[in-house]
């Protein structure tokens, strides 16, 4: 009996067992894979695009704060603890470096 693997990024895994199946599910997006893909024995690439990043809008927090946030993160490349104050975030921010001394 013939078996032949199939994927969807929405619908998940199935198994069509003839090719006329499976051609007909190719059309309507399925993808086949080898069974190592399909047993999840190997990792197989998805192609998903990359989500552009940008900052979230959150409640009660000033777009100035957001700012000072972003700021901290790319030149600590960690985000700041969340009880840190503006002036403290600020504070950091304007301290020079072991690489300035």
């Amino acid at each position: 009996m013939m078996q032949i693997y199939l994927v969807h990024p929405r619908h998940g895994k199935k198994i069509a067992m003839q090719m006329l199946e499976a051609d007909a599910d190719k059309k309507n997006g399925w993808t086949e894979v080898s069974a190592d893909v399909f047993f999840n024995r190997v990792k197989a690439e998805v192609h998903k695009e990359p989500k552009p990043e940008k900052l979230k809008s959150v409640p009660g927090i000033s777009a100035a704060r957001m700012e000072l946030v972003e700021q901290y993160k790319v030149k600590f490349d960690k985000a700041p603890h969340h009880r840190m104050s503006d002036a403290s975030i600020q504070a950091a921010l304007n301290e020079s470096g072991p690489e300035a001394a």
